[in-house]
């Protein structure tokens, strides 16, 4: 949810309404031309919401939900469990992967072997199996520089707000959002200190008879929480297009090619961060780095939040 005081404009719009057919945002613009000066938080709920610093749960606001990993770890894991799942207790140490991508053989650490019929790759960006089954990727640092991201845990300050907090840096992004009575703070940045990683896709998530799944299937700048949004639609579509057997190439092309436009149309609020005032170059063209693209720009206060966007 994200909110602005007045003279803002929120980074992310979702609440929207059409008139006879025309989205609200082609009205907005068209009456920004003619000089009317408009801002969408004036008309999105969820931004007004924001600003009020007040949230109903029952009130048609488009949200999200602060969840503690562990715990949500657990949840997940024993309603596997109860659905007949079985898991093994030993690490994953090896894979037979033939030349057509299907992994014959997995060996674990205890020495068990698994003839899979199906594997599903959740081994993050290390991708240990899909690594090698689909090795092709499509970099996207030339829109998405950031490459190290840090997380940290520090006292909350005051009332937890009803929104999550981003602010720009002058090598990336600060995003903080309450949790559990503290705030838990991430920082992407270009170089500098914490985890690398590295903006992609895997060109081919699904490969032989191994799907890439979540950030093993593609990484975005964990600017927002999209890496969730992206492994829930591609279990649904996995569940859809359930193979038959080990090889399923139609099943494969289908899955590939609704993956490929939902982590592109995924990419677009960050890249469109990225780019900010020069997003009027053509499309395509990697922007300048983040030093250059936000020097000069003023920081907004938004109910303790700050933006750098405009929408």
């Amino acid at each position: 949810m994200a909110g602005r005081r007045r003279g803002d404009v929120p980074v992310l719009w979702r609440d929207r309404c059409a008139a006879r057919g025309i989205a609200f945002h082609q009205l907005a613009g068209r009456l920004r031309a003619a000089g009317h000066p408009v801002r969408l938080a004036d008309h999105a709920l969820s931004a007004v919401a924001a600003q009020a610093g007040r949230f109903a749960p029952g009130a048609p606001i488009a949200h999200a939900l602060h969840l503690p990993v562990a715990p949500y770890e657990a949840l997940l894991r024993a309603a596997a469990l109860r659905a007949g799942a079985e898991r093994a207790s030993a690490d994953f140490v090896d894979a037979e992967i033939a030349a057509n991508g299907i992994v014959e053989r997995l060996t674990l650490a205890d020495g068990t072997a698994v003839q899979p019929w199906l594997v599903l790759d959740c081994s993050g960006t290390d991708a240990r199996i899909a690594s090698r089954t689909s090795p092709a990727s499509e970099d996207w640092s030339g829109w998405l520089p950031c490459d190290r991201t840090h997380a940290e845990t520090v006292p909350a300050q005051g009332a937890p707000p009803p929104y999550t907090q981003v602010d720009a840096q002058d090598t990336g992004w600060t995003a903080t959002w309450p949790l559990d009575g503290a705030d838990v703070r991430l920082t992407c940045s270009i170089g500098g200190t914490g985890k690398p990683f590295h903006a992609a896709r895997r060109v081919e998530a699904w490969r032989g008879n191994c799907v890439a799944l979540g950030a093993a299937a593609g990484l975005l700048e964990p600017l927002h929480p999209t890496t969730l949004t992206l492994l829930l639609r591609s279990l649904a579509q996995l569940i859809q297009l359930w193979p038959a057997g080990p090889q399923a190439p139609v099943e494969a092309t289908a899955f590939n090619r609704t993956a490929a436009g939902a982590y592109r149309r995924a990419r677009l609020p960050d890249r469109a961060l990225c780019r900010g005032r020069s997003r009027r170059r053509a499309v395509g063209r990697p922007p300048r780095s983040i030093a250059t693209r936000t020097a000069g720009r003023q920081t907004r206060s938004v109910c303790g939040a700050r933006a750098v966007a405009d929408v």
